[in-house]
């Protein structure tokens, strides 16, 4: 039934509230209403006062679902930062709430010495889910852990359910349909720090290199039917690399499906059963959904017995076409942009993301924001999904500008940049030259110490040497020379979290890296300040502290809902705030960025100013919903939309790409 008249409450209650940002397939509709509780008792209130009749529906990461296309009728609930906390309460027990994430469920239980919940470290989604669906992997399950539950009924009421009172089976509990599991207690055994931490790093590795984590997908799709696993079913019946549209079957993993970047909801849907079909016509086995679908929806017609999989990439393409979804939006209804000068006018901007670096999940999310903002503002745009094959898409797209929205290598790393300055193409964010010494970080402190910006000592090691002898006296610190998004990095302490020497088959980025950073681990406070060009030049805009969940602010950190708590301003000493400002304007300058940058630092509060040390500029930043450039911009007045056109304009003010000049040249 359509909502009537809501309750009263004193969180957030949506209207009309997109839901494909909040799922990792990043599709679907709309949810008729999306309530975020400010706390238990906030969400007991409502639910006691909400008409029984209405449907609700608990959302905890989005990991494990699809919602439908026609979009989700009632009340949709999201349990915020309130619901993720993890406390450690003795005898080996961790009281979680609902809406904690299971790595920060494992890495809390680390640091409380408690052992037996590392499995949670895999399994993208909250406490809630697991409650509910009996998550597992590796061998192990909720149940196993699992002492008891809270949970708010349907009608308001609070319970407190044991492990046997859910009734617990494969992937599935007895808990009522509309319950919102908003805490759990779980039981795990006395363990040491680092053993737990190397079994964490262990289930990391392995599932980096067996499962496609960095692209649109729901993870496990089918269960694993009794005696037989379900990946193994799919691929015998010939489904690997099976798509339909923009949806497709997993190249590394087949029991996942992947939205390549613009596949509905219905034909992820579709594809699942296509899928289903496959396998019950080659083996005899009906695979069960693993992954919950939602609301409502069309589902198309299955592929017929003759139809053949279409030809395609990966999450992650490296040959064929790039998948480009020209913009639907009728300009004539979309927000005009002021009047004046060129950076106002209208423009056909092509959005690039994407690309196969290890950040290619965080380039999509930035680009599909980035996207939405410039139609918001007027501007026509297209989608482009970096392949190999990018300089002749952007050449049939024929673009205004190029918006650069990807993240590491080609992208960051002046490849691209390369390209589109050969193409004669005006593109978003630092140039050519910026971008080759920014990404390397031997060569960003080459230029800017040199220039009075404080930053780490360290040397270059190659990886086989870490396994002989420490390159640097522990705590140091191993990065890549040129990832971002903390990809690859590892803080080798004094307790020998990775064994002294380090082994030879500890996963680490010695495992991925031929070549890495040795720095100085330098101890203390997480600190950011993002630059924005203007039309009277670049400003900083504020500083905010990182106070991450499990410890230190590594890639899941940083773009996991709730892992990090975000302090704008940041509570540091004046002096401490403003040598944060002026250090990024000067890295900013002296680097040559445009558009927009990031500074990141680390701050020794012991040392005082003679303990801030600038790590590293990062020139695409993320523009995602949990970025820090898109957040210090909102808390200083500045909207997202208005930031992405403060990105276009900046490019509008750059000389034109030299080769476009020489080519107007040779046209007079």
């Amino acid at each position: 039934m359509s909502v009537g008249t809501l309750p009263p409450v004193r969180g957030r209650l949506t209207a009309g509230a997109a839901l494909a940002p909040l799922v990792w397939f990043k599709s679907g509709g709309a949810a008729e209403w999306l309530f975020e509780p400010a706390d238990v008792e906030d969400l007991t209130a409502f639910l006691a006062a909400l008409d029984p009749r209405v449907p609700v529906l608990p959302l905890g990461l989005g990991s494990n679902l699809i919602v439908r296309d026609g979009g989700v009728a009632g009340v949709t609930i999201r349990l915020g930062k309130a619901f993720a906390q993890v406390e450690a309460i003795g005898g080996s027990r961790l009281r979680c709430g609902g809406g904690a994430s299971g790595i920060l469920v494992s890495s809390s239980a680390r640091d409380a010495g408690v052992a037996g919940v590392e499995f949670l470290r895999s399994i993208p989604g909250t406490v809630g889910g697991f409650v509910r669906m009996n998550g597992g992997a590796y061998g192990r399950e909720t149940a196993d852990v699992l002492v008891e539950a809270e949970v708010v009924l349907r009608d308001g009421t609070r319970r407190t359910l044991t492990r046997d009172a859910l009734g617990y089976s494969y992937r599935h509990s007895a808990l009522p349909d509309g319950a919102v599991v908003v805490g759990a207690t779980f039981r795990g055994v006395p363990g040491e720090p680092g053993a737990i931490q190397a079994e964490m790093d262990r289930i990391a590795a392995t599932r980096e290199a067996s499962q496609p984590l960095r692209s649109r997908t729901g993870g496990s799709t089918f269960k694993n039917p009794p005696g037989a696993k379900a990946w193994e079913l799919v691929d015998a019946a010939g489904c690997r690399g099976l798509r339909r549209g923009d949806a497709q079957v997993s190249d590394k993993h087949t029991n996942f499906l992947l939205n390549l970047g613009a596949a509905s909801s219905a034909e992820i849907e579709a594809l699942g059963e296509d899928v289903r079909a496959r396998v019950k016509a080659a083996s005899g086995v009906e695979l069960e959904w693993e992954i919950q679908r939602v609301g409502d929806g069309i589902i198309p017609p299955l592929q017929g017995e003759g139809d053949q999989p279409q030809a395609g990439g990966g999450a992650a393409p490296q040959a064929g076409r790039s998948r480009i979804a020209p913009s639907t939006t009728d300009l004539r209804s979309a927000v005009p942009l002021p009047a004046s000068g060129e950076e106002s006018r209208r423009l056909h901007v092509a959005v690039l993301m994407g690309g196969w670096s290890a950040e290619r999940e965080v380039s999509l999310n930035s680009g599909a924001g980035v996207a939405e903002a410039l139609e918001s503002l007027g501007h026509r745009v297209t989608r482009v999904d970096l392949t190999p094959s990018v300089a002749a898409d952007l050449a049939a797209a024929a673009p205004d500008l190029v918006f650069n929205a990807l993240h590491g290598t080609p992208g960051e790393d002046g490849s691209v940049q390369g390209l589109l300055e050969l193409m004669g193409l005006r593109y978003t964010h630092s140039g050519l030259a910026t971008s080759v010494i920014a990404i390397d970080k031997v060569l960003t402190k080459q230029v800017l110490v040199p220039a009075g910006v404080p930053m780490p000592g360290g040397r270059i090691v190659r990886s086989a040497e870490v396994f002989e002898a420490d390159p640097l006296p522990r705590p140091y610190v191993l990065k890549p020379v040129n990832e971002g998004s903390s990809v690859g990095v590892a803080i080798v302490t004094a307790g020998g979290n990775y064994g002294s020497p380090i082994g030879r088959d500890t996963a680490g980025p010695w495992q991925a890296f031929d070549e890495l950073l040795a720095e100085p681990y330098v101890r203390g406070r997480e600190l950011t300040t993002a630059v924005l060009d203007g039309a009277d030049g670049p400003r900083a805009l504020g500083v905010t502290e990182l106070r991450p969940k499990s410890g230190w602010y590594d890639y899941d950190a940083k773009y996991t809902d709730g892992m990090t708590e975000h302090l704008f301003p940041a509570p540091v000493p004046d002096e401490i705030a403003e040598a944060c400002r002026d250090l990024a304007l000067q890295a900013h300058r002296v680097l040559g960025c445009r558009g927009c940058s990031r500074s990141d630092f680390r701050w020794d509060d012991e040392r005082g100013v003679d303990g801030l040390f600038l790590l590293e500029v990062n020139t695409q930043p993320g523009m995602t919903a949990l970025s820090l450039v898109p957040e210090q911009a909102r808390h200083t007045g500045t909207s997202y939309a208005e930031l992405v056109q403060a990105i276009v304009d900046a490019a509008l003010r750059a000389p034109a790409p030299k080769a476009a000049a020489r080519a107007k040249d040779a046209a007079r």
